[in-house]
C-alpha cells in the first residue's frame, strides 16, 4: 500500500535498521554448505571451479564477515541479515579475488539488474525492515497458518421472531446438574428493535488508533509486519500467549468452562467454521422437520461459520487480540499446535485518519465523493486475500473440449449452457493478492475482538440483560430486541472511529436465517447499495433483498424460534424450552 512509503527518501540511509540484532557468526557447517552451493552453481554453467573458495578458507571468511559490511548497502551482517559472496565479474567463478561480501537480500536484488533499480529495491527493503512493514511470507508453514485463520464477518440469527408488545425477552441458561440448555421467556416484553452498527469496523480494526478500551499492547491493535519466527513447541506458544507482548497467530484447542456458559450463551464468542451434519439429533427436530416437510435440499454435511463455546474438539487459529479477549472471558486452552510471530506496525493510522477526514468533509459539503472515500477505506485492508484461492477460472467449451477438461486434475465443475456449449470451472494453479495476507488476517480477527469487546465489556456492564436479547448479527452490526421506552431524537454522540451508532430502528423483525430478514422500520432501509466502476464512471447500483429459504443449520432452532449454539458433548435433545 502506497501509504507505507509516504516518508520514503531514496537518498536517506536506512542501513542497519535493527541495531539490536545479534552479529552474525560464521559456523563451519554453514560455510561448508555455502561452498558446496557455489561449486554446484559454477559447475552447472560451465565455469572453472579449481580456484573456488573452499572449506579451508573458513577462518578467513569468518573474520571477514565479522569485521566488514555489505559492499552494496554498507549494512552490518547479523542473523537477521546474513552474508553471502557476490561475484564482481559474472563470467568468472566464486574465487577470493572475484567475490565481495554482500547481504543475501542485496545479492538477490543485485543479480544482473540495472544498478539504479537495484539500489531502489534494496533501500525499500531496508525501509520496510526499519518500520516493521509487511513483507512477503516465504515460510510455507506461516502461510498455511494464516490461510487457516481467515474467517469473514459473522452472519447469525439468535431469535427469529421479534414483535413489539408481543414477543418476550428470551434468556438462555445452562443447568449443569441436568446438563441441559434451557430457553425461557422472562416477564419483559419487547417494545422495539435496534440495529447497532460499528462505525467503519474494518478501518477501525486496521487503523492502530490508540484507545484506552484496548487493554493490550500499549492500548493499540497493531497490524502484522514481517514474520519473526514460527514454532510448534508448546512452551514457546504458551509463553507468547501468556506474556501478551508479541503479536501473532496461534493454533490452539480449547473450551469455555461450564461455569461460564450462562454469561456467554446469549452471544457465544468463538466465531469459526465447523462441519455440521444435517441430522435430526444435530440440528434439532424443528428445523429438520421443516426441511423434510418443504422438501428443501440438504447435503450430508455443511461447513458453516457459526458461534461456539469451544473449538469443537479441533485446533483453530486465532490472532493474539482475539485470543486474549477469549481468555479474559474464561477460555481455557487445552493444547498448543503452532504459532507465527510478527513485527508490530501502525502504518495504516495516517491513511485511515486522512481518508476519514476527507469523507467527513465530503459529507458536510454534500458531495457524492463521500461514497468513493467510503469504498476506498473499506476495501484497503486486504480483502483480496480472503478467498482468491477458491476462485476458479471459467471456460466456455464445446463437447470435445469439455470432455478433455473434465479429466484435468484441477477440474471443479461443469454446467451445460446449450446443446454444444458448456461452462467449465478450473481451479487455477496460482492465486494473486495485492496486499499482504497478514494484513487481511489481522483486520478480520481485530474486528472480532472489537465486536466482542463492545458487547462484553460495555453493553453487559451498563445494561440490564433481562431487558434485551440479541436478534441477529451481520458482520459489523447486530440487532437487539429491547423492552424499554422509545427515546426519539435523543443524541448521545456522533459517528467516529472505534465507535458504534444506531443504524436502524423498528417495531418488528423476523429473521428466518442469516442474511434473510424482514423489518418493519421506523426508518426505512430495505435495499443494498453497491458502488460499481464502469468506463471510469462511478455509479450506485441498488439490489433488492429476497429470501430464498428459511432453512438455518448454523444453530439449533427451537420451536419458540430461539437459536442455540452447538456445544461439544450436547445433542439437540439437550436443548429444551421452559414455559414462563
Amino acid at each position: 500500500m502506497c501509504t507505507y512509503y509516504e516518508d520514503f527518501d531514496i537518498n536517506a540511509d536506512y542501513s542497519n535498521p535493527n541495531p539490536n540484532a545479534k552479529p552474525f557468526e560464521l559456523t563451519a557447517g554453514y560455510w561448508k554448505s555455502k561452498c558446496y552451493h557455489y561449486q554446484q552453481q559454477d559447475y552447472k554453467v560451465g565455469r572453472e571451479t579449481q580456484k573456488n573458495v573452499t572449506i579451508d578458507d573458513y577462518d578467513y571468511y569468518k573474520k571477514l564477515f565479522e569485521t566488514s559490511v555489505c559492499s552494496i548497502c554498507s549494512a552490518k551482517f547479523t542473523y537477521d541479515n546474513p552474508p553471502s559472496l557476490d561475484r564482481q565479474d559474472n563470467e568468472l567463478p566464486h574465487t577470493k579475488a572475484n567475490c565481495l561480501p554482500e547481504c543475501v537480500s542485496c545479492n538477490i536484488a543485485h543479480a544482473n539488474r540495472d544498478p539504479k533499480i537495484t539500489s531502489l529495491h534494496i533501500k525499500m527493503r531496508q525501509y520496510a525492515i526499519k518500520h516493521n512493514l509487511p513483507m512477503t511470507i516465504s515460510d510455507e508453514r506461516i502461510y498455511k497458518l494464516l490461510r487457516e485463520c481467515i474467517t469473514g464477518g459473522l452472519a447469525a440469527v439468535f431469535h427469529r421472531e421479534n414483535i413489539a408488545d408481543k414477543t418476550h425477552i428470551n434468556e438462555l441458561t445452562y443447568d449443569e446438574q441436568s446438563n441441559k440448555v434451557i430457553s425461557q421467556d422472562n416477564e419483559n416484553v419487547a417494545t422495539h428493535v435496534f440495529a447497532l452498527d460499528e462505525n467503519s469496523l474494518y478501518p477501525s480494526s486496521y487503523s492502530s488508533v490508540k484507545n484506552e478500551n484496548i487493554p493490550y499492547t500499549d492500548h493499540r491493535m497493531y497490524m502484522a509486519g514481517r514474520s519473526k519466527f514460527y514454532s510448534e513447541k508448546p512452551y514457546v506458544i504458551k509463553n507468547c500467549i501468556d506474556q501478551r507482548k508479541e503479536i501473532f497467530v496461534a493454533k490452539v484447542k480449547g473450551y469455555f468452562p461450564k461455569s461460564e456458559y450462562n454469561n456467554l450463551l446469549a452471544l457465544p464468542p468463538i466465531f469459526r467454521n465447523i462441519e455440521i451434519e444435517n441430522k435430526e439429533e444435530v440440528i434439532g427436530e424443528y428445523m429438520y422437520s421443516q426441511a423434510q416437510k418443504h422438501s428443501l435440499p440438504m447435503t450430508k454435511k455443511d461447513r458453516k461459520l457459526t458461534t461456539l463455546l469451544d473449538t469443537n474438539g479441533q485446533f483453530m487459529v486465532f490472532n493474539n487480540y482475539y485470543l486474549w479477549v477469549l481468555i479474559d472471558l474464561g477460555f481455557v486452552i487445552t493444547d498448543y499446535k503452532a504459532i507465527a510471530v510478527f513485527e508490530k506496525n501502525a502504518a495504516y493510522e495516517r491513511f485511515v485518519r486522512t481518508m476519514m477526514n476527507l469523507r467527513i468533509q465530503s459529507i458536510l459539503a454534500g458531495s457524492t465523493k463521500e461514497k468513493f472515500y467510503k469504498l476506498i477505506i473499506n476495501a484497503s485492508y486486504g480483502y483480496d486475500t480472503l478467498n482468491t484461492e477458491k476462485f476458479g477460472k471459467m471456460k466456455f467449451l464445446d463437447k470435445v473440449g469439455t470432455f478433455i477438461a473434465q479429466h484435468h486434475p484441477n477440474h471443479m465443475g461443469t454446467k451445460r449452457i446449450s446443446a454444444n456449449t458448456f461452462a467449465v470451472q478450473i481451479k487455477p494453479k496460482t492465486a494473486t493478492c495485492f496486499i499482504s495476507i497478514q494484513s487481511g488476517v489481522f483486520t478480520l480477527d481485530n474486528a472480532k475482538y472489537w465486536y466482542l469487546n463492545y458487547i462484553y465489556n460495555f453493553m453487559y456492564k451498563c445494561l440490564d440483560r433481562k431487558r434485551f436479547h440479541f436478534v441477529l448479527a451481520d458482520t459489523d452490526s447486530f440487532y437487539i430486541a429491547i423492552a424499554g421506552n422509545l427515546n426519539k431524537d435523543y443524541i448521545y454522540d456522533y459517528k467516529k472511529i472505534l465507535g458504534f451508532g444506531i443504524e436502524n430502528e423498528g417495531y418488528e423483525l423476523t429473521s428466518l436465517g442469516p442474511k434473510c430478514y424482514s423489518m418493519i422500520d421506523i426508518v426505512k432501509k430495505a435495499i443494498n447499495g453497491t458502488l460499481k466502476m464502469y468506463d471510469n464512471v462511478m455509479s450506485s447500483v441498488q439490489v433488492e433483498k429476497y429470501a430464498l429459504k428459511g432453512f438455518n443449520n448454523k444453530s439449533i432452532v427451537l420451536r419458540n424460534q430461539c437459536c442455540c449454539p452447538y456445544i461439544k458433548g450436547l445433542t439437540a435433545k439437550d436443548y429444551i424450552i421452559k414455559d414462563q
